[in-house]
């Protein structure tokens, strides 16, 4: 390699680096330089091309920094917004899940079944003239009942 290939494959280096282009397109001018560095005669003819590079490598270093950061925030309002969606969609999921397993006509079925149970009951106690037992039992059912309303009115 002459001094004057040195010299051109720097300069046309140096040249194509640009703010528009992308970081990865940066690393690559990153490398050429050190693919130059590394193929550089060791002999004092070549020292000014090698310090050349070595002032150079840092800001283009800072070059593809910066391209990064800016591809980074760019995607920062996407990424907010598919996470906003992503909650809205689990939300609905979970509301979806909920009725595709039946909870509120298991519910429904539970509760019936214990109002039945409770029903024997209180008519056992009715006939067995306990109004006492009867009474308390009734109650129970009706505070049952309510707080199955409650809970199929907030889900």
């Amino acid at each position: 390699m002459t001094f004057q290939d040195a010299q051109t494959q720097f300069a046309t280096t140096v040249k194509g680096v640009a703010p528009e282009l992308t970081s990865s397109e940066l690393v690559q001018k990153q490398r050429d330089l050190q693919n130059l560095l590394a193929q550089l005669p060791n002999t004092p003819e070549f020292d000014p091309i090698a310090s050349a590079i070595s002032e150079y490598s840092p800001k283009l270093k800072g070059q593809v920094t910066q391209a990064v950061v800016k591809a980074l925030q760019s995607r920062d309002a996407v990424f907010t917004q598919a996470s906003h969606l992503f909650a809205q969609i689990s939300t609905k999921a979970d509301a979806d899940a909920r009725n595709l397993t039946f909870e509120k006509p298991k519910l429904i079925l539970a509760t019936l079944a214990d109002s039945v149970e409770q029903l024997q009951q209180i008519r056992n106690a009715a006939t067995a003239g306990d109004s006492e037992t009867a009474g308390s039992k009734a109650e129970a059912l009706a505070l049952m009942l309510i707080q199955v309303q409650q809970t199929l009115k907030t889900s």
